[in-house]
């Protein structure tokens, strides 16, 4: 309604509780619990992202999130942040492991996120991962300021794939400026990493 709202006033102490939902009325074979680690995204930079508008960008005490998770009772998660730090990845990962539960997140395929790494995230519960690609031009992902090298994407993603994590691809066609060309260097992509690839989630920019 126009109203500015005073970020630095909201609460962010807050368990969620989810007892509330009929956990057998899921048709999944188990309910899977969604979980948001911070307020927003801590890159901002994605030219076509709009999920941030304003709002800082906040980490969730990790307390809190425990006892979300001990409170839930559930065994699987999916941690709903745009992206995710590799430092704050890894600390959500072990507690993670500590209460034996799977999860999931959606993650930007940067270098940093090498095979010890998403070992280490296995190790922890980790089974799958929805990677920010966008697209397999270079071209492409410097004008949506990705932070990210295509070399490395496919790289990333065969270091996960290797150590049991499956691998689901956000692909983004029709970016202003994409020419028919770009459009299948992205085609391309995909087919020559099809073998770390589980799964492809395109969308058409709008």
């Amino acid at each position: 309604r126009g109203e500015k709202i005073d970020h630095d006033a909201l609460k962010f102490d807050i368990v969620p509780d989810f007892t509330m939902y009929n956990m057998h009325d899921y048709f999944t074979p188990a309910p899977v619990i969604p979980l948001k680690t911070s307020t927003t995204c801590f890159y901002k930079q994605c030219t076509f992202c709009s999920h941030y508008a304003n709002l800082p960008y906040k980490e969730y005490d990790l307390e809190l999130i425990e006892k979300t998770i001990v409170k839930s009772g559930a065994r699987y998660f999916f941690l709903i942040d745009d992206m995710i730090p590799k430092k704050r990845l890894v600390e959500l990962g072990k507690i993670m492991k500590e209460y034996d539960v799977k999860w999931t997140c959606q993650l930007k395929p940067t270098k940093d996120l090498d095979e010890e790494t998403m070992k280490q995230l296995f190790d922890c519960g980790l089974r799958m991962v929805i990677w920010g690609v966008e697209s397999g031009c270079q071209r492409v992902l410097d004008l949506m300021k990705k932070g990210t090298v295509k070399e490395d994407v496919a790289d990333v993603l065969a270091a996960s794939h290797k150590v049991g994590v499956a691998n689901v691809c956000y692909v983004m066609f029709g970016f202003p400026s994409e020419t028919k060309q770009e459009f299948m260097e992205t085609i391309e992509f995909l087919e020559e990493n099809q073998e770390a690839v589980d799964l492809i989630s395109p969308s058409v920019f709008g």
